[in-house]
């Protein structure tokens, strides 16, 4: 970038979600004109914050009206990444990665699977990737060493207390450490009643945790959603009705919190009344704060347990949500636009995002992992005492085998109806194999309405993207 042939009183407005990842992109921002050594009289690089039930509206909204209002788009969570470029709102990358990162040093560093599902849309790049969301399996490492817990569990179960590494061990545990209020837990009289599991149940994204389930039961990852040459819905085959069985099962040992989000799940697993949670990778980190946490060196984070099929270990985890940043196609500065976003997801900068207590960002690039710093719990606004090296490594070995979410043209078209039915059959209005059937049905009007070799092509392009 040459300051002398930007235009005085250029502006660089970036749309991303309000709050957390706000704060993220106007620290990176900051550290961008330390490092470069450009100032805000060259250009101004500006923050624009947009609820997150907003974004999806909002960026399809920019590409119908094509003001170039934003230069960058960042809050664009990974399932959103097809309809936008469909829309026409995402630019190709390609000839600005080949100009700007000719030796491909900053798309290396991104943890490989991210880089796929969050940049790639049908063999071309649309965005640089942004954040790490993958579930982890969060626990209380206190309950798990204690003498008497690990006792009663084995007598109960026939097999040693530890960290669930299959689906049933995981159930194995909710049911041992729910507890009622006057029962005893590690050998103390309970004031308040104790629960074995935490899980999301609002009406929203129910979804990832039924395929976060779905994608280790089947050998070929290809299949859980569809059938990559007919198009035929999978999801309803079995095990399908199976693991909604197991969702709804696993409700009778959560808090009685609807609705279940994860604000109300966070709250209640840091005040210490929560034995384990499936998850995005944030709560590790609220945990270790003293000012928000009552289980302060008490959490343990893990890779999720893992499927069987046909005798054969199968270890995946939900790519959910997962941020990336665009350039908006309509921006009347698109490679200044281009050049800022790359810049602001380079190391020194992107390091900023993930490592003050403000930001959601969860670390991406392999330099973080790597990050001596980091991994001895040196974050801005606290010191991680314990936990934080645990909790880079589960991420990462999570993000090595991530599967992505749908994200081919339709997300929100194809969600919608299996929400619905999700919740729909967990308020016991329908049978868990009759919500799948009619989700299955109404996703093949979809694919119909939207064009069927359209979404094959996608979906095919998506499937290689995809985990072994």
């Amino acid at each position: 970038m040459d300051a002398g042939k930007i235009p005085k009183g250029t502006v660089i407005n970036i749309g991303n979600e309000e709050g957390f990842q706000s704060n993220a992109v106007t620290e990176s921002a900051k550290k961008f004109y330390e490092v470069t050594g450009f100032s805000r009289s060259d250009f101004d690089i500006k923050s624009l914050g947009v609820p997150f039930v907003n974004l999806y509206e909002r960026w399809i909204a920019e590409a119908a009206s094509k003001t170039g209002g934003y230069d960058i788009v960042w809050g664009v969570a990974g399932y959103m990444l097809a309809d936008l470029v469909v829309s026409g709102l995402a630019m190709p990358l390609d000839d600005y990665l080949a100009k700007y990162d000719p030796d491909g040093a900053l798309m290396n560093n991104v943890v490989t699977s991210v880089r796929k599902t969050q940049a790639i849309v049908a063999d071309k790049h649309y965005a640089l990737p942004s954040d790490g969301d993958v579930f982890l399996m969060f626990y209380r490492k206190d309950l798990l060493e204690d003498p008497i817990e690990k006792t009663d569990y084995e007598a109960k179960y026939g097999y040693p207390l530890g960290v669930p590494q299959t689906w049933e061990e995981y159930m194995d545990h909710a049911e041992f450490f729910t507890r009622k209020k006057g029962e005893k837990l590690m050998g103390q009289t309970l004031d308040e009643n104790f629960y074995g599991v935490a899980e999301w149940r609002l009406k929203y994204c129910t979804f990832d945790w039924f395929f976060t389930r779905m994608c280790e039961l089947r050998e070929d990852a290809t299949r859980v959603y569809f059938d990559p040459d007919t198009m035929e819905p999978l999801f309803n085959k079995p095990p399908g009705a199976e693991v909604l069985e197991y969702m709804k099962k696993l409700n009778s040992y959560m808090a009685p919190i609807p609705p279940w989000s994860y604000s109300e799940n966070l709250t209640a697993f840091l005040s210490g009344i929560i034995a384990q949670w499936v998850t995005w990778p944030g709560p590790a980190r609220f945990a270790a704060d003293p000012s928000k946490s009552q289980i302060v060196g008490k959490c343990g984070t893990s890779i999720i347990p893992h499927g069987v099929v046909n005798g054969k270990k199968i270890q995946r985890s939900q790519l959910a949500t997962g941020y990336c940043a665009l350039v908006n196609a309509y921006s009347k500065n698109k490679e200044l636009a281009y050049l800022v976003n790359q810049a602001l997801h380079s190391p020194t900068t992107a390091r900023v995002q993930v490592s003050i207590s403000k930001s959601n960002i969860d670390p991406y690039l392999y330099s973080q992992f790597e990050d001596l710093q980091l991994r001895a719990g040196h974050f801005e606004g606290f010191e991680w005492s314990t936990g934080a090296a645990e909790w880079l490594d589960a991420l990462r070995n999570s993000l090595e085998v991530g599967f992505p979410e749908l994200n081919i043209p339709g997300f929100w078209k194809y969600m919608d109806p299996l929400e619905t039915n999700i919740s729909r059959f967990m308020a016991g209005e329908m049978r868990a194999q009759e919500a799948l059937d009619d989700a299955a049905k109404q996703w093949k009007q979809t694919t119909e309405d939207l064009g069927f070799d359209q979404q094959k092509t996608y979906y095919q392009a998506l499937c290689r993207l995809m985990p072994p």
